[in-house]
């Protein structure tokens, strides 16, 4: 029992709520633009993500074992720690990688002949899970050759939206692409917050990023001027009325000044106080993931009020 509860520990499965808000973003955008909201499509849709993001859990563990050895967990860095002090669990770690992979692909392809759903969104389970394998497996080994927030934002900000859009609606859109840009610039924010907690960790593994190449501090100005980027980015779309007839992006760029607020509280607490910056990236990542949720209302009430 207590390995089993090692195993499941090692998975980290709250690290998919942040893919299954953005994942359910871009499903209320398809029923606001129209679509109907089919709960079987939507569940069966966000399946082969599920465990594509899972199975990430599993991998990192076993590639990042060394770096893990020198980090210090959280709930969404750090790594898990039951490889480091169980590494007789290795093996499983990494059965576990390869059959959750293969699950999501499989389950991505009969949902996709069954529902006769666009071939984009099977191209994007296997893209998902392609750049979630080597984000920490050789040889390409993403986090160590400065393309880790890359890979985040494709894999989080850009695939996500896209997915759950096209699982409701079978077609993609030009209010897609202006709704999906918000989600890759936060997605970059996520990134970098990850990375804080580990950058002694990533620098004693050879991990090549933002962080672990120019330092906490100037990370933290990184991410406040991403945030500023969104945010701006939110209020322009507003006004220029691109996709006004499905969401007044003016009500997201009032909800965007949650993490840009707080991102800028946390790095004037970094600099002048010197606070531990694990206990301020928990900040960061509840205002981002807030951020998600107030979103998601809106959109909600939006489609009841519609």
């Amino acid at each position: 029992m207590r390995k089993l509860i090692k195993i499941i520990k090692l998975g980290r499965i709250y690290f998919t709520i942040p893919g299954f808000l953005i994942y359910l973003s871009g499903s209320l955008l398809s029923v606001l633009s129209g679509s109907d909201f089919e709960t079987k499509k939507f569940i069966l849709g966000y399946l082969p993500l599920f465990f594509a993001q899972l199975s990430v859990s599993y991998s990192n563990d076993y590639y990042d074992l060394e770096s893990d050895k020198k980090s210090k967990p959280t709930i969404f860095s750090g790594g898990s720690k039951v490889l480091v002090d169980n590494p007789e669990l290795k093996y499983i770690s990494k059965l576990l990688a390869i059959s959750l992979t293969t699950l999501s692909l499989i389950i991505a392809t009969i949902f996709t002949l069954i529902f006769k759903i666009n071939y984009i969104f099977l191209i994007i389970i296997i893209l998902v899970n392609i750049i979630g394998w080597f984000y920490s497996a050789p040889p390409i080994k993403f986090s160590y050759r400065n393309l880790g927030e890359l890979a985040i934002i494709i894999n989080l900000g850009i695939a996500l939206p896209i997915a759950g859009y096209i699982v409701l609606s079978n077609n993609l859109s030009f209010g897609l692409f202006v709704f999906t840009i918000p989600f890759a610039i936060y997605s970059f924010v996520f990134a970098l917050n990850v990375e804080i907690p580990d950058f002694e960790a990533d620098r004693y593994a050879n991990k090549k990023n933002l962080i672990s190449n120019f330092g906490r501090k100037t990370g933290y100005l990184i991410m406040l001027i991403i945030n500023l980027i969104g945010t701006m980015y939110l209020f322009v779309i507003s006004f220029i009325e691109i996709t006004s007839k499905f969401i007044d992006y003016k009500i997201n760029g009032y909800f965007s000044l949650l993490p840009f607020i707080t991102i800028l509280m946390t790095l004037i607490y970094y600099i002048k106080i010197k606070i531990n910056s694990t206990k301020l990236i928990m900040f960061n990542i509840s205002s981002l993931l807030l951020f998600l949720v107030f979103n998601n209302i809106y959109m909600y009430i939006s489609i009841r009020l519609g």
